[in-house]
């Protein structure tokens, strides 16, 4: 069987703010856990979020609807 995640593979997570945070960390985790390398785009100053990053690329905070873009 093919792993979708193996050690090494790139993930890129844009983190949300509001409700889904807390599920979008674990999912983070687990991606860590299986070896991926994490780039993070998140809010700046969201130090939780940013020490889980292999990059860390912290944007301005704007309001949760316009996040994704």
């Amino acid at each position: 069987p093919i792993a979708m995640l193996e050690k090494g593979t790139p993930v890129i997570f844009v983190a949300p703010t509001g409700e889904q945070r807390e599920k979008a960390i674990s999912n983070m985790k687990e991606v860590q856990a299986r070896g991926a390398r994490l780039a993070i785009i998140h809010t700046a100053g969201d130090e939780e979020i940013a020490a889980l990053a292999d990059v860390s690329i912290p944007i301005p905070e704007v309001p949760e609807v316009m996040s994704p873009l």
